[in-house]
């Protein structure tokens, strides 16, 4: 409608909301579309991704404020695209999860995780960016040094993946879950699992982060972009993009076979999972909007 504020969580608006709406323009990004090229690898002609960048940066220009989801974005958008810092403003995202799906989620009893084998739940579709593999290779380490550990994967088919990933023992392989219309169901397969798992080789965030971490797990996550930005601070592993199935193993053979380590971190997510809703989010967004 004439007059209203928009925030565009994409890195550009149509033409026609540039050039004719009387209203503030916001955006509220992941990453920028430099970032995006520079890393994800998507093979783009370069005057197009050129000529996107340019006109990027002037609505970045001509917005009021820019918002992104992590102080990595916000660098780039002063550094790469000239916007005063002033214009920008770092907001880490919520868990993007029903809340009222949580809220009933939170009414249950919560007892302590029985107690077995160390359980990992990885969330994501493009299995081979996101790490699953290296995360299943990581997994045989610690298995081989003594750790009993099972996954859970969802979003992946154990037929979408290679045969030597697949023929791996002790993985329970979901598939694809609705979050809108099984928020429920979603929220379980996580909920009773120990550690979330995001080992991505290039990535803006990682909404599964902000998942798990809502839903009080322990997180094991990629020191990539702005993703170490998402995890609790002092109940989650950074892991490097060149780290080795070694490094994974260790710290994966440490939360399996240290109770008290992954009881401390365990308490540490729990108490800090409200920190991951959209609360704090929106409250930092409407204060700038309401200036």
């Amino acid at each position: 409608m004439p007059g209203e504020d928009i925030i565009n969580m994409f890195q550009l608006y149509p033409r026609r909301i540039v050039e004719r709406h009387d209203g503030r323009l916001f955006f509220f990004v992941d990453q920028t579309l430099k970032q995006m090229f520079e890393t994800y690898g998507l093979g783009l002609p370069d005057k197009v991704m050129h000529d996107a960048i340019g006109r990027e940066r002037d609505q970045y220009q001509k917005a009021t404020t820019v918002f992104t989801q992590s102080s990595y974005a916000a660098r780039s958008v002063v550094e790469d695209y000239g916007i005063a810092p002033e214009k920008v403003q770092a907001v880490v995202c919520g868990a993007n999860l029903d809340p009222d799906v949580l809220d009933a989620w939170e009414a249950q009893d919560h007892p302590p995780h029985d107690p077995g084998p160390l359980r990992l739940v990885f969330v994501g579709k493009d299995w081979q960016r996101k790490g699953l593999d290296r995360l299943i290779a990581g997994m045989e380490v610690a298995r081989s040094q003594g750790a009993e550990i099972d996954l859970r994967v969802i979003g992946v088919a154990r037929e979408d993946v290679p045969k030597t990933l697949a023929q791996v023992s002790g993985i329970e392989w979901i598939g694809f879950v609705d979050k809108r219309r099984e928020t429920g169901r979603f929220v379980d397969l996580l909920a009773t699992c120990d550690v979330g798992c995001l080992l991505s080789r290039a990535e803006a965030g990682g909404m599964s982060l902000r998942e798990f971490c809502r839903l009080g797990l322990v997180t094991l996550a990629p020191d990539v972009g702005g993703s170490p930005e998402y995890v609790t601070h002092g109940s989650g592993h950074l892991v490097k993009p060149d780290a080795g199935p070694e490094t994974i193993g260790t710290i994966l053979l440490g939360l399996a076979t240290d109770k008290t380590l992954l009881d401390r971190q365990r308490k540490i997510a729990w108490s800090e999972r409200i920190q991951a809703s959209w609360d704090l989010p929106i409250r930092l967004i409407g204060r700038r909007l309401a200036e």
